[in-house]
């Protein structure tokens, strides 16, 4: 895997994650996509990179807490790749869209999807 795409995106989770309740870091870095050549020259190697896990082994997790300073439920690497996707999935979405919480769709529950 390139490690330029891998730095991108731990650039990408501290820039608009790190200091920023989760809504913010989504609506702040669908802006930046959108105005700015160079997120968005950025964005889709990383979502192919996601989708694909192909972040080296560990390192998803890291990054969740380290360069994005979320909370996890499970804190484990599966939970991590799921964080990822939900955010690709929001930032992806019109601004118009709501934003699928982080917390609330990610938790494990009981209850039956409908």
């Amino acid at each position: 895997m390139n490690e330029n795409i891998v730095e991108n995106l731990k650039m990408l989770l501290s820039r608009f994650f790190k200091d920023e309740w989760y809504r913010e870091g989504i609506e702040n870095l669908r802006s930046a996509i959108k105005i700015d050549p160079y997120y968005h020259s950025i964005w889709e190697p990383i979502i192919k990179m996601v989708i694909l896990k192909q972040i080296p082994n560990g390192e998803a997790l890291e990054m969740i807490f380290e360069n994005a300073n979320q909370c996890l439920h499970e804190n484990s690497e599966d939970e991590a790749y799921k964080w990822l996707l939900l955010m690709i999935i929001n930032v992806s979405r019109g601004n118009d869209e709501p934003i699928l919480d982080d917390q609330k769709f990610l938790t494990r529950n009981t209850d039956t999807i409908s």
